[in-house]
């Protein structure tokens, strides 16, 4: 499911998206609380939360990394190389008969 979002979001991202098409991803693949704090996250960082960047690029996809922490319980740690190796650790629920970004940490 990460990767698929991911995958959709950076290339949406990169190819100048309309803001509706970014938040029909970001709405099939977060919970609604999360929906909620998105604004607020990108005030705090001034940057694309789930990127931890302004830009995107397609070629972050071939460092795009998805692990699963094996210490802590539903999070998992995102990573690609930019400029810098930048590293989202996201905490993932099961809502449904699907699973759901939750949290940004």
């Amino acid at each position: 499911m990460l990767k698929e979002f991911y995958t959709n979001y950076i290339t949406e991202v990169s190819n100048g998206a309309e803001p509706k098409k970014i938040l029909s991803l970001q709405k099939k693949y977060c919970t609604v609380a999360l929906l909620k704090k998105i604004p607020k996250l990108i005030k705090l960082s001034d940057s694309d939360p789930f990127l931890k960047t302004q830009d995107s690029n397609t070629e972050f996809l071939k460092t795009l990394s998805i692990r699963k922490d094996l210490k802590r319980s539903n999070i998992y740690t995102v990573s690609y190389i930019s400029d810098k190796k930048i590293i989202i650790d996201l905490r993932v629920i099961r809502e449904k008969e699907t699973f759901k970004i939750a949290e940004i940490l």
